[in-house]
């Protein structure tokens, strides 16, 4: 379970395969929502720093 879910809503994907005898587990969490902003937003589709924290003000994102 993601620490924001309770709070937020969202659900994440658990393990798909299950076995008995070997248990599942989670070496590092899952990203917080939002979390990759900056990167996604920046980075792969070239958003200025004050057209993302415009986004932010209105609430997109």
């Amino acid at each position: 379970k993601h620490p924001l879910s309770a709070r937020t809503g969202v659900k994440t994907a658990g393990f798909p395969i299950r076995f008995s005898e070997l248990p599942a587990e989670y070496p590092v969490p899952a990203p917080a929502l939002g979390q990759h902003n900056e990167e996604v937003y920046g980075g792969l589709l070239g958003f200025s720093k004050e057209e993302m924290e415009e986004m932010k003000k209105e609430g997109v994102i």
